[in-house]
């Protein structure tokens, strides 16, 4: 059975997909770019293994990394808009 760390049980699906389809957009825009996974690995100063994390969606790379690399690529900014049904969050009063 695959490990599944804390993160991962935190985050409700809505966020772990949106996380998925974003490392699917930036995969698109590196082949689009005709580049290896390796170059851009490289470009960013990270391993292959966590450029190959991105590519998959993991929550566990760093967001910095994920911005650097959809600014490296000029991935398409349209990544936000992934449709999904959901109650409206809790509302938080700052004290």
């Amino acid at each position: 059975m695959p490990k599944v760390s804390s993160l991962q049980r935190d985050l409700p699906d809505e966020a772990l997909t949106a996380i998925e389809v974003l490392g699917t957009k930036i995969r698109t825009a590196r082949i689009e770019r005709r580049l290896s996974q390796q170059e851009v690995a490289d470009y960013l100063g990270i391993s292959k293994k966590t450029y190959i994390s991105i590519e998959q969606g993991k929550p566990s790379v760093q967001l910095g990394t994920y911005a650097l690399a959809i600014w490296y690529l000029d991935a398409k900014t349209d990544f936000l808009s992934i449709p999904y049904e959901r109650e409206p969050g809790p509302t938080r009063t700052l004290p």
